[in-house]
């Protein structure tokens, strides 16, 4: 059952400054809270897709980014733990292992990464 579920280990590159991306890696570890939304798309995907008025069309996954490595920088790939913020009201049941994705803050995007695998809150990782 999808609802079971409620984080996923992934593997994600914050996209560098040049590229597009954010101006420092985002720390989870620290008492700031990261909250980007993922879209399960190709992890090549470097803009968001809007309809003919201007709106964001994609399935915006509400998560929170939480044990990240000690130390990371933009570019470098990294395994993380992604809460599934919304757990049970929003569907995450594309978020299974080997789906990939692109992370975003607003419709910017500003990472991409793969799932690994998918946990229950009682579950060791």
């Amino acid at each position: 059952m999808t609802s079971e579920f409620t984080h996923v280990i992934a593997k994600v590159t914050f996209l560098k400054t040049e590229e597009g991306g954010r101006q420092k890696a985002p720390a989870f570890r620290t008492s700031h809270k990261y909250f980007p939304h993922v879209v399960v798309q190709s992890p090549d995907a470097r803009e968001a897709t809007r309809d003919e008025n201007g709106y964001l069309v994609e399935d915006y996954l509400g998560v929170q980014f939480i044990d990240d490595p000690n130390d990371y920088e933009l570019g470098q790939t990294a395994e993380v733990k992604l809460l599934l913020f919304y757990h049970p009201r929003v569907d995450y049941s594309k978020l299974v292992p080997d789906a990939t994705f692109t992370i975003r803050e607003g419709g910017k995007i500003v990472g991409f990464g793969a799932v690994q695998s998918r946990h229950r809150a009682s579950d060791e990782t």
